[in-house]
């Protein structure tokens, strides 16, 4: 890589972001020790989500040693939420407001972060959340993480150049979140890349992961490995 094509990445990375959707103790550990030592079972553990735990620290190391926002999504649930079963809902409770299985896993958790509730934040609020630098991971009570009106305020602060999404479920938040950062983002002419050795799917269905992909590929969204990111070629293919 030449001096001025290194000098162009190095300004990319300045104008990026990973995107952390849903890296919870309930959908990525089939059992946890929770704060008590007590042994737990993930309330909606997504199977085989361990496997993509190490790429997983890796990018969050890769972020932090780089100097790149993480943004990101977390479930966080309360007895009145529509999509839980005792509401009629399709989903058992998970990620419960106050519970060791709504927390986010280590691997995935920055030094400095904060929530981002589901509520209207001020504009000169999100200005001054955004202009400190931690990470923010925008709460949610359904699919979708823009259902929380700050997400879209924040990208309209930042306006990232380029955009890594990973995380889980593949056929559920995730393809929610990297499509609405697509068509959020693509008047700016924002690269919206999905990790696919950080990702896992639900898969109700045998092939509901590969179809959600595929739905993503068509709306432009680009589909890189770990080594895209750790290795810099993310960055030449984004010149």
């Amino acid at each position: 890589m030449g001096i001025i094509q290194t000098k162009v990445v190095k300004m990319k990375k300045a104008n990026m972001v990973f995107f952390d959707v849903d890296t919870q103790n309930d959908f990525m550990c089939r059992e946890f020790v929770n704060e008590k030592g007590l042994t737990e079972k993930g309330a909606l553990y997504i199977s085989n989500a361990e496997e993509i735990i190490p790429n997983l620290e890796l990018l969050t190391k890769y972020a932090q040693d780089n100097s790149i926002r993480i943004l990101g999504s977390v479930d966080r649930h309360f007895k009145s939420d529509p999509e839980l079963i005792l509401n009629g809902g399709a989903f058992p409770e998970h990620c419960m407001d106050g519970t060791y299985g709504q927390k986010k896993i280590t691997a995935t958790t920055p030094p400095n972060f904060k929530f981002i509730e589901n509520m209207e934040y001020g504009d000169d609020e999100l200005e001054d959340i955004v202009k400190s630098g931690c990470g923010l991971y925008f709460e949610k009570q359904s699919f979708n993480t823009f259902d929380n009106p700050n997400a879209k305020k924040v990208l309209e602060i930042l306006k990232p150049n380029v955009v890594v999404v990973y995380g889980v479920a593949t056929d559920f938040c995730l393809k929610y979140a990297a499509l609405e950062l697509s068509a959020a983002l693509k008047k700016n002419g924002t690269k919206i890349y999905l990790v696919e050795d950080a990702i896992k799917a639900v898969n109700i269905n045998h092939d509901d992961g590969k179809k959600a992909i595929e739905e993503m590929l068509k709306e432009g969204i680009r589909l890189i490995k770990i080594e895209d990111v750790l290795e810099e070629k993310i960055w030449e293919k984004a010149l």
